[in-house]
């Protein structure tokens, strides 16, 4: 439970209206209590399948640039090698 009369004083303290103030602490108080609160333990784990796909996300770019950089390098030595070879 929330003391609404103190949500509603910080506010208006850090230069809230009023109005506005008792509008927030009603609102906030009404949504801690509807539901339950979520402990971390649960909140890790409803998130771990959202964090397993960015993951993925990330790393199937990732690889793709590393193959890149990789191609391009090879080239770039033997464009080099044929270079020195056509001067040597």
């Amino acid at each position: 439970m929330f003391d609404t009369l103190a949500i509603v004083r910080n506010l208006t303290d850090a230069g809230i209206e009023r109005g506005h103030a008792d509008a927030i602490a009603s609102a906030v108080a009404s949504a801690a209590d509807h539901g339950d609160p979520v402990t971390k333990p649960e909140l890790d784990a409803a998130l771990a399948p959202l964090r397993s796909e960015i993951a993925a996300a990330i790393a199937a770019p990732e690889a793709r640039i590393y193959r890149a950089m990789l191609v391009q390098t090879l080239a770039i030595v033997g464009g080099v090698v044929a270079i020195l070879r056509l001067l040597g």
